[in-house]
C-alpha cells in the first residue's frame, strides 16, 4: 500500500481485530501465565471466535513474538535518547528516569517478558529482546559495543551487560511498584551507579 493512503474500511475492522486479539493475549498471558494461557481463554477476552483468532495468529508463539517486538520496539526509542558516548552521571540519571517511567506507564508487558526471560524454556521471542537490546545500547555506548565484539574480554564485557541490564529492569520495576519512592528511587540511584561503573570500564574491554 502507498505510503500516506488511508486504510480501506475492511482494513481499518482487520487492523482493529489484530490489535483487539493482541491486547487480550498480552493482558491474558500477564494474567494467568503464558504456558497456562489457551487460545480458548484469547478469544473469548478479544471477544472473537476461535477460528477467527486464527485468522490473525496461527498459534501463542506468534502471539508473543508480536508482543515482544512491540515491546522492544518502544524500549529501543527509549534507548536511542540515552546520551552518547560518554554520558554524564547526571545525564545518565536522567536517562534511568525516563526509563523507569517507561516501564511504569505501561508495566504489562514489562513485567510478562521479565518473568518470561528468567525461565530456563524461555520463547525465542524473549530471548531476542535481550539481543536488541544489547544492539541498542551498543549503538551508543562503546562498553556494550564489546560485549558483541569477538575478541578473548567477550564473555567478560557480556556478562557485564547483562547483569548491567538485568539490574536496570529490576530496578525500574520496583520503582513502577513504588511510585518511583522509597526503595524504587534508591535503586534506581543504584542501577545509575552500575551503568556509570560499566561505561568507564570500557578501557579494559579493549584488545591490543
Amino acid at each position: 500500500m502507498p505510503a500516506g493512503k488511508p486504510l480501506s474500511l475492511r482494513e481499518s475492522h482487520r487492523a482493529h481485530t489484530r490489535s483487539r486479539i493482541q491486547d487480550a493475549a498480552r493482558e491474558t498471558f500477564f494474567e494467568r501465565g503464558y504456558h497456562e494461557t489457551t487460545i480458548d481463554e484469547i478469544a473469548q477476552a478479544a471477544g472473537v471466535s476461535r477460528s477467527t483468532l486464527y485468522l490473525y495468529f496461527p498459534d501463542k508463539p506468534d502471539m508473543l513474538a508480536h508482543i515482544a517486538e512491540a515491546y522492544g520496539d518502544a524500549l529501543c526509542k527509549v534507548v536511542g535518547r540515552l546520551p552518547s558516548p560518554n554520558p554524564s552521571r547526571a545525564e545518565i540519571g536522567v536517562w534511568v528516569g525516563e526509563l523507569a517511567r517507561f516501564i511504569a506507564d505501561d508495566r504489562t508487558p514489562a513485567i510478562l517478558i521479565t518473568h518470561l526471560s528468567e525461565r530456563v524454556d524461555a520463547p525465542v521471542a524473549v530471548s531476542q529482546i535481550g539481543e536488541r537490546l544489547i544492539e541498542a545500547l551498543a549503538a551508543r555506548l562503546p562498553a556494550f559495543a564489546a560485549a558483541l565484539n569477538t575478541s578473548g574480554v567477550q564473555d567478560i564485557a557480556r556478562a557485564w551487560a547483562l547483569v548491567v541490564m538485568r539490574d536496570l529492569g529490576w530496578a525500574c520495576l520496583q520503582a513502577a511498584r513504588d511510585d518511583g519512592k522509597g526503595l524504587g528511587a534508591s535503586l534506581l540511584i543504584v542501577a545509575g551507579d552500575l551503568l556509570e561503573h560499566f561505561i568507564k570500564k570500557n578501557d579494559k574491554w579493549k584488545t591490543a
